[in-house]
C-alpha cells in the first residue's frame, strides 16, 4: 500500500513557507537598506550566501522526496526543476528568485494535493501500515507465502476494512494448513474414485485427514516428555483450524458476515498465535 505520512506533509509544508517567508523578509530588508530610491535606483540585491542556499537547497530536496513518495508528479517535477536551475545558476540566485521558485513549488504541490483523497488511520492501528512483523518468532522466515496476506489484512486493519482483513487472514491460514498438511503426509485427498491435491481441496476433507495422522503419529510414540510435546503441538493446532474454518472463514467467504476494526484485529490475534505455535516446529 502507497503511503503519504502526514508528519511529513506538515513538517515539510511548514519549512517550504519558513523558507519563502525567510527569502520574502530579506528580500525586504536588503530594499529598506537602501533607502526610499531602492526601486529608482535598481540593481541586484546583495545575493544570498552558500549557508542560506544550502537551507534552501535542503528544503526543496525535503519537498521533491515527499511528492516521490506520494506520487505528486507536478510538484516532483517543479521541486526538480527549481534544484537544477539553483545549481546551475548559483553565483546569481537572489531573494527575489528564491521566494518566486519556492512559491511555484508550493503551487505544484498544493495542485497534486488538491486532486488526491486521503485515508485517516488511528494512531493505535498505525504500526500496522505495510508491516512485515505483525506476526512474532519465526513466521516471516518459515511462512512467507502467508506473509503479504497477513501484511494485507494489516493494511486493511488500518484503514478500516474489517472484512477484508478476516478474509486475507484465512488464505493466510491456508498456507500454514498446507504446511502442516505436508509435514503428516497429507498431499491429496480422496474424492469419490478419485483423490485432490490439498490446494484444491475443501478444510472439512482435509481435517478429516490430518485427524487421524496426528493421533497415530502420537499414539506410536511412549509416554514421554516427547510425546506430551507433540501433543501440545498437534492438537491446539487442529482445534485452532477447525475454529477458524467454522468461526471466521465460512462466513466470510459466503457473505454470512461483516467484521468491523476491531473484531479483525482479534482475529489477528488468533492468527497470530496460530502461527507463532506452527512456526515452532514447522516450515513449509
Amino acid at each position: 500500500m502507497e503511503l503519504v505520512s502526514s508528519r511529513k506533509v506538515g513538517v515539510y509544508l511548514s519549512d517550504l513557507q519558513e523558507m519563502r517567508g525567510m527569502c520574502d523578509e530579506r528580500c525586504r530588508s536588503e530594499r529598506a537598506k537602501r533607502g526610499a530610491n531602492a526601486f529608482a535606483l535598481g540593481g541586484p540585491e546583495p545575493p544570498p550566501n552558500d549557508g542560506d542556499i544550502d537551507e534552501i537547497v535542503e528544503c526543496i530536496n525535503h519537498i521533491e522526496e515527499l511528492c516521490q513518495e506520494s506520487g505528486w508528479q507536478n510538484g516532483r517535477l517543479k521541486a526538480s526543476l527549481v534544484l537544477s536551475h539553483i545549481e546551475h545558476n548559483r553565483v546569481s540566485c537572489d531573494w527575489s528568485s528564491l521566494s518566486a521558485d519556492l512559491r511555484n513549488v508550493w503551487d505544484m504541490v498544493i495542485a497534486d494535493m488538491w486532486g488526491a483523497r486521503l485515508v485517516k488511520v488511528l494512531p493505535l492501528y498505525s504500526d500496522y501500515v505495510n508491516n512485515d512483523d505483525l506476526i512474532a518468532g519465526d513466521f516471516k522466515t518459515h511462512f512467507s507465502s502467508a506473509l503479504p496476506d497477513v501484511k494485507e489484512a494489516g493494511n486493511c486493519i488500518a484503514v478500516d476494512l474489517g472484512t477484508a482483513a478476516v478474509f486475507h487472514l484465512m488464505r493466510g491460514v491456508e498456507w500454514g494448513l498446507r504446511a502442516l498438511c505436508v509435514d503428516l503426509g497429507v498431499l491429496e485427498i480422496p474424492r469419490k474414485k478419485a483423490t485432490v491435491p490439498i490446494e484444491f481441496s475443501e478444510w472439512d476433507g482435509i481435517l478429516s485427514q490430518l485427524n487421524p495422522k496426528a493421533t497415530a503419529k502420537i499414539d506410536a510414540m511412549p509416554p514421554s516428555q516427547a510425546k506430551q510435546e507433540w501433543q501440545e503441538f498437534y492438537y491446539p493446532l487442529l482445534l485452532d483450524v477447525r475454529h477458524f474454518k467454522d468461526a471466521f472463514r465460512n462466513h466470510v467467504m459466503h457473505t454470512r458476515r461483516v467484521y468491523s476494526q476491531k473484531e479483525a484485529d482479534v482475529v489477528l490475534d488468533y492468527v497470530r498465535q496460530f502461527f507463532m505455535l506452527l512456526s515452532t516446529r514447522i516450515s513449509e
